[in-house]
């Protein structure tokens, strides 16, 4: 009888321990529930946040998740985000160190055709200045990025300011180099 119970408290778990129980719809990434690029221009027009990138400076506007169109990802519950634009100009300086005089135009040259990667709290990208300096940065963010610390990168070479008091900023030479 014993060897009975034995025989039966092995099969048990063998047949409990072959099973397992269902898993649970895991929520998925953004990458997965939309292939589709969000459509930054339209939600920059719907929010009325479309500039030129020579209008220099921070700008953001809350929306709503559950809002419909422009491939935005799926929410599991409405929140606020922020859409934010940053337009900024890099200048390079050709003089070193602390100058008595003001910086004139020949004294200054764009930091042209760069790559820039951009840091943001919690949000991240790679932009391009033009010939001329020029450049844009936009994103989505669940927390407004006014007060935040961007960091603009290219090459070795980076800076930190603070998102809503950039605008033109003239670097050391060796960005230019």
């Amino acid at each position: 009888m014993k060897r009975v119970r034995t025989y039966l408290a092995l099969i048990t778990l063998l047949i409990g321990g072959c099973t397992t129980p269902p898993k649970k719809d895991e929520p998925k990434s953004p990458t997965e529930t939309t292939s589709r690029a969000v459509d930054y221009s339209g939600l920059r027009n719907h929010l009325g946040l479309n500039r030129s990138t020579k209008n220099l400076g921070f700008a953001e506007a809350s929306f709503d998740t559950c809002q419909q169109g422009f491939n935005l990802p799926q929410a599991s519950a409405c929140e606020k985000n922020f859409f934010v634009v940053v337009n900024f100009r890099l200048q390079c300086r050709h003089s070193t160190g602390t100058i008595s005089q003001a910086l004139t135009s020949a004294d200054i040259t764009p930091v042209s055709n760069a790559n820039v990667k951009w840091n943001l709290k919690g949000v991240n990208g790679l932009t391009a200045t033009d010939s001329e300096g020029f450049a844009q940065l936009q994103t989505i963010s669940p927390v407004s990025q006014k007060a935040q610390r961007l960091r603009l990168a290219v090459g070795t070479e980076f800076l930190y300011i603070r998102a809503g008091d950039i605008n033109r900023v003239v670097t050391p030479g060796t960005w230019c180099d």
